[in-house]
């Protein structure tokens, strides 16, 4: 997606920036801080890898989703957005999957920029999962809570190669890594379901989980 650049365009005075203080600082974040020409450039090349992106992903739309961090990455990519022509719309990382993975659709857009820290956020909420029935109601006496689990089955994943795929790991039920799952109520459930795998019977389970459970 190429598009003119406007007389009055804010890429006017930024090119003037450039041309003019290119050495000045231009923006800073905690420790880091980059020049106009270093913005100008990180913007730019952003732009070129997006509109790369959006067109192999049929996508050469007018919104920009972006789900990052706070930083000069964020800023740049906000600009690499506004010189493509395109709106660029924050995501939240805070919000639940559902409600990220709802406005990624109305956007219609088949990109969306992360980071390293919400790149996993954005698979969960890609993720496809058919829900199934209650499971455990698990009572977590000793921290006032009681737990919902449902059964369910993962459709597809798109994992993309990086960091964080090699934490992934698969357990077969007798070498389940019992002593480093941390929330007893996840103890308890993956219990229940090992019991009800060797029986092939799958019910409703609700009781209290204590320490002297687990």
């Amino acid at each position: 997606m190429h598009t003119e650049t406007p007389a009055s365009s804010p890429f006017v005075d930024l090119r003037d920036r450039v041309a003019e203080h290119g050495d000045a600082p231009a923006v800073s974040y905690a420790d880091r801080t980059w020049t106009y020409a270093q913005l100008d450039a990180r913007a730019s090349r952003l732009a070129h890898w997006l509109d790369g992106r959006m067109a192999h992903a049929g996508c050469a739309g007018a919104l920009v989703p972006m789900c990052l961090g706070r930083g000069l990455d964020a800023i740049a990519a906000m600009l690499a957005a506004l010189k493509l022509g395109a709106a660029y719309v924050p995501v939240d990382p805070r919000m639940p999957a559902g409600r990220i993975r709802a406005l990624l659709e109305e956007t219609g857009a088949g990109v969306c920029l992360v980071d390293r820290s919400t790149r996993a956020l954005l698979e969960e909420a890609g993720a496809r999962v058919e829900l199934g029935p209650l499971y455990t109601v698990l009572d977590v006496v000793v921290a006032r809570q009681v737990h919902l689990y449902f059964r369910a089955r993962l459709l597809d994943l798109d994992l993309d190669p990086g960091p964080e795929t090699q934490e992934c790991a698969l357990f077969a039920v007798d070498a389940l890594p019992w002593d480093e799952l941390s929330f007893r109520s996840v103890r308890g459930t993956l219990r229940h379901y090992v019991a009800d795998l060797a029986t092939g019977t799958f019910g409703v389970h609700q009781r209290a989980v204590s320490d002297d459970d687990l």
